[in-house]
């Protein structure tokens, strides 16, 4: 009975995430970031200041949320085209573009993310250390390996699995290993185009990089 409320009460939560998240992304598109309050924020999804407080601790983090979001639905899109048999490299390309086009659509939150340093990485280790408080891991973490977490990888690890047993990627070199490196292509290439002229599409910029990867660098 306890589980069955608490799942009701997780589900509810993430419907009321969502409202907020959608409200936000409709003021931010309208008003802009910096123009836009939490409080106006709360209005607009007809709740209190403080539910939004309750979900989300400051502004920073409902655009983190936004931005995350959208990377699970390339994901998923991303693992859909690969279960109707789309070649696991053209899925990978599919998800960089859909990242990139965020990105393009939404340059002053993705600014915003990339303010104080890669937010991803930031996040990650917040969560470590909330994850750490609530279940004891650091206590059972051994003491001769304190090294830090590494980030988590953004591009499918199914994708590059698939693209190994395709040998459309190399397969003498770990999957998780090769997911970094389009990691690498996903982080780096919206921080120089942001920093950058914003002539070249991102989208284009990102397939560029994914193709001088796979060709190599040696010339």
């Amino acid at each position: 009975m306890e589980n069955t409320i608490n799942s009701r009460r997780d589900k509810k939560r993430v419907e009321r995430q969502h409202q907020i998240l959608d409200a936000a992304s409709s003021l931010f598109k309208v008003r802009g970031y910096d123009q836009t309050s939490i409080d106006d924020i709360a209005r607009e999804a007809d709740i209190a200041r403080g539910t939004v407080f309750y979900n989300f601790e400051s502004k920073e983090d409902i655009v983190f949320a936004l931005r995350f979001r959208s990377v699970d639905e390339a994901k998923e899109r991303a693992l859909d085209l690969l279960a109707q048999a789309v070649p696991a490299l053209k899925c990978i390309e599919n998800f960089l573009v859909e990242v990139a086009q965020w990105t393009e659509k939404n340059p002053e939150l993705a600014e915003v993310l990339w303010r104080h340093g890669p937010v991803s990485a930031k996040r990650f280790l917040k969560t470590e250390m909330m994850d750490e408080k609530i279940t004891g891991a650091e206590s059972r973490r051994s003491a001769e390996t304190k090294t830090p977490p590494a980030p988590p990888n953004l591009v499918p690890i199914e994708l590059v699995k698939s693209a190994q047993s395709e040998k459309t990627m190399r397969s003498d070199v770990s999957a998780e290993r090769l997911s970094h490196y389009l990691n690498f292509i996903l982080i780096h290439g919206q921080m120089e185009w942001l920093q950058g002229d914003r002539k070249c599409p991102l989208s284009q910029h990102m397939l560029e990089s994914l193709k001088i990867i796979l060709e190599g660098l040696r010339a």
